[in-house]
Parts: structure tokens; sequence; C-alpha cells
């Protein structure tokens, strides 16, 4: 029987079917293939692979500046946002009543400066930076927001700035290097070339110490790079939109001293190269602190209890909430974080001095009529060339957007052997179902074959539905990740 197997699908020499030594030489060619592949895969593994030109571990202390690389002629322009009388109220969830979250904050956030938004939680730290930012879909905002003096405009505001959030959402199967790239190619304007676009992500990775590991898959929780590493990632996917200001929600949170510094480092070029940096900070350590500019705290309620410029040491702060006698005077050595927020009954050590109302003692102060003076004369005497807009709502073509989109889905599906596998496997799965509804099926002769040829294309019907409801299901869930990953790359209306 054999023999007539292997005439039938040709396997014979002159006429007559192989003889059983063909089976050793079919396991001596099999052989042959993987010593092959072995020394194919080896020779790859040497000479074709991705520079890392370091371990992932102290990398900051090898990266190279931006001026040894050639220099992209993009350049990072920074600009000022004055908010006056921020108020945003929602609608509670339990009663007709609205909630007063934020209450007439004023302040602004210069050029190349540091601004941290501190409070105790429930403060709207948060709330107010997603308000700015224009992230809040629903309640009602009031209050003058302006950009170098000029209103605020939906689109051109999104566009221009930069929004990091807590937890990175980066796709785990591209390098760092794409990551970032994918980022310029769909957020800088169509007509820069894009050699261009490629020499400024070079400068934001230098910018960023991660030129070193470029080549490196994100990974996801279980592997690839490391919590602090990500969230640099994530500050660099923003910057390579060429943000005016960039907006980061508790950047160090979860950081050990030394990756928290990194993180500031990194924050500390953004802002030296004019861009307005502004970020909500939670229990940071001395060094954090006194890495900003200037701090805006509020209290529990969203009431402002001191903004401006934090001073050498943040000696302003100190002087300012020392002049009120109900303050307890810091200590030496004490952390200005803690002890202020310990002070207007936001730490973790008590509720503060019950005598002052330290919101209401900055609405009467000095420092808050100078702020207001401050913003005013800002918003004096504004030219054309500080207005930012832009012609477009979006930086590119959807021909372009749906070019680049598809590119970096068959990078990804290249590289998850195992969805590919399963893949694969359903598919296998399915075609024996079908298959299995007709495997007795006969040329029907009579009425009651007919009947029965009924039913099976019913059954046919049944599984057609059944795989049509799992793969909408598919493509739902896909299309939700992909949503998530970038709900934040595009502006929104």
């Amino acid at each position: 029987m054999g023999e007539d197997v292997l005439t039938a699908f040709g396997f014979t020499i002159k006429g007559e079917a192989f003889d059983y030594v063909w089976v050793w030489y079919t396991v001596l060619f099999a052989i042959g293939c993987c010593l092959l592949s072995i020394l194919g895969s080896v020779w790859c593994l040497n000479h074709i692979r991705f520079a890392t030109g370091g371990s992932l571990g102290g990398i900051e202390d090898t990266a190279k500046d931006s001026d040894e690389k050639e220099e992209s002629t993009l350049e990072m322009k920074g600009a000022t946002i004055t908010f006056k009388n921020i108020n945003y109220l929602v609608q509670a969830s339990t009663t007709k009543e609205k909630l007063h979250l934020l209450k007439d904050i004023s302040g602004y956030f210069p050029a190349g400066k540091m601004t941290a938004l501190m409070g105790s939680s429930g403060a709207g730290k948060t709330t107010l930076m997603d308000v700015l930012s224009l992230r809040k879909a629903s309640g009602e905002v009031t209050g003058d927001v302006r950009i170098n003096g000029h209103p605020q405009e939906s689109n051109s505001f999104r566009r221009m700035t930069g929004y990091v959030e807590q937890f990175d959402v980066q796709s785990p199967q591209l390098t760092v290097r794409e990551t970032v790239e994918f980022s310029a190619k769909m957020r800088l304007d169509e007509s820069i070339p894009i050699e261009e676009k490629i020499k400024f992500v070079d400068h934001v990775l230098a910018m960023l110490e991660l030129d070193n590991i470029g080549g490196f898959i994100v990974g996801s929780d279980t592997g690839g790079l490391s919590f602090e590493q990500k969230k640099r990632l994530s500050i660099a996917v923003e910057l390579a939109s060429n943000p005016q200001a960039i907006f980061l929600d508790e950047p160090t949170s979860g950081l050990d001293a030394r990756a928290a510094s990194i993180v500031m480092r990194s924050l500390r070029r953004i802002a030296d190269s004019g861009i307005a940096v502004v970020a909500t900070i939670h229990q940071p350590s001395v060094a954090i602190f006194n890495s900003f500019d200037s701090l805006l705290l509020l209290k529990r309620g969203g009431e402002t209890v001191f903004f401006g410029d934090l001073g050498k040491e943040s000696f302003n702060l100190i002087e300012y909430l020392e002049c009120y006698s109900s303050t307890t005077p810091i200590k030496g050595g004490e952390n200005p974080a803690t002890w202020m927020l310990t002070t207007i009954g936001a730490g973790s050590a008590g509720s503060g001095s019950d005598d002052l109302d330290y919101a209401k003692a900055y609405a009467n102060s000095a420092l808050s009529k100078d702020c207001l003076e401050k913003i005013d004369s800002m918003n004096e005497g504004v030219t054309e060339e500080g207005r930012i807009t832009f012609p477009t709502k979006y930086a590119t073509s959807s021909r372009y957007q749906i070019r680049e989109v598809y590119k970096r889905q068959s990078k990804v599906y290249w590289r998850s052997p195992g969805y590919n596998r399963v893949r694969l496997l359903v598919s296998g799965i399915v075609a024996l179902l079908f298959g299995s509804v007709f495997a007795s099926q006969r040329v029907p002769e009579n009425e009651s074959d007919m009947v029965s040829r009924s039913r099976k294309n019913d059954e046919a019907k049944f599984l057609r539905f059944l795989l049509l409801t799992t793969v909408c299901l598919a493509c739902f869930a896909e299309l939700s990740s992909y949503v998530n990953l970038y709900h934040c790359a595009l502006p929104r209306c």
C-alpha cells in the first residue's frame, strides 16, 4: 500500500517506488537544512543587529550631547501661557448641585521655565492642567487663557502643546527610535523633509539620553525597558512634535531617587531649550523640588495658596509662609515641600494651623496682586509675531497617516509571532469546522437528501455567524487598543 501511495504522488525512479533508504536521505537533508539555518542565524546575529552602545544601566553617564551630532534646522520655540480667574464646575453625580472644583485660579507659565503644580490629593492639580490643556470634555469652564497674549484657540493649542500622561501607553513591539520617529512623522508638518524629521528625532533622543538605547524594543512589564526609561520615552514622544509647551502628569511618581533625577535632568534640558514645562508633582525630594523655577500651590477645594518664583533653595516660598505668625518655622534640613504641605493642612502629619485660611490670605496678599499685574502686563502690547496658528487641524493628511499607521502595524504583527501562530491555528480550526459540515455530503438524489443538505447549510450559516462575531470582537478589541494608544497623538475636536 505504501508503494502505491508513493507511486500515486510521483515518488518514483524509472517507474518504481522509492526504496526505504530514501528515509535516511530525508533525515540527512533535514539535518543539513538545520545546520545551514543555525549557521545563517549565527552570522546574522553577529553582523546584522542593533548597535546598543552599552548596557541598559548607566546610560546617562555615556549619553552624547546633542551638539556632537548633525544639528537639526527645526528650532525649538517656547510660548508663555497666562490664565486668569479659572473656574471649573461639574454636575454632582447624586444631587442637582454643581461642584466647584477650581476657584479663581490665576497664574502664568513662562517660556523656558519649569513650573510645579502641587497640593494635597483632591486639590485639583491634574484637573487644572487638564482644563488648561483642553482635555476636559465635560463640565463648565470659565476664565481667560492666553498664549503669548493672544486668546487660546483649540486646534492650534492642541498642535502646539504636548501632554505626557502618568502611565506610558507605547507599543511594546517597536523600538525606542521607531516609536519616536512615528510620532515625529505624524505630528510634524508634512512639508518638512523626512531627513529633517530624522535629524530632529536624533536631537530629541540625545536630549533625553535615549540615543544609546534607540534600538532596544520597548517591551512589556515582564521585559524590555525599565519604568524610568519608558517615562523618558513618553516624554520623547511628545517632544518629537516640537511643542511650545509641554504638560506632564506626575513624571517622577513611582521612581527611585536616581531614576527621578534622570527624568528631572531631561526636563531641565527641555526648559533650557526655551519650552515651557508644567508638571504636577507628588511628594518630591528636596533636590527635585528645588529643580523647579516656580510653584503653583493649591489646597483642597481648588484654591490658590501660593504662586510665584521659588527662589534659591525655595527661599521665596519659605519667606512668604513664615511671614504669617501662625506658621511653624521650617526646621534645618527639612524638606520644604513636605513642610509647606503640612503647614497648609495638606500633609500627612496633620491639619496644620486652624487659625489661618492660607487661600484667603493669598487672595489678599501683595503676591496675588503682583501676579495679576504681571499677567496684565504680559497680555499688553502683543504682536502678530507671537500668535501661533496652523492652517490645518492636523499636521499630516489622512493618506499620509494611513500609510504610516499601516507600516507601523505591519512591524507590530511581524514582531508578534505568538499572535500570528494563534491566528493560523484559528484559521485551521475554522476550516476544519466548515469542512466537517460537508464531509459526508453527496449529490442529492431525492427530497430527503435535499432536506439534509438544507439543514447542513443552516449549520454552515450558523458557523459563519459565530466566525463573523468572533472576528468583529477581535477587530473591536484591536481598534480599542489603537485608540487608547494614540488618542493624544493627534488634536481632538
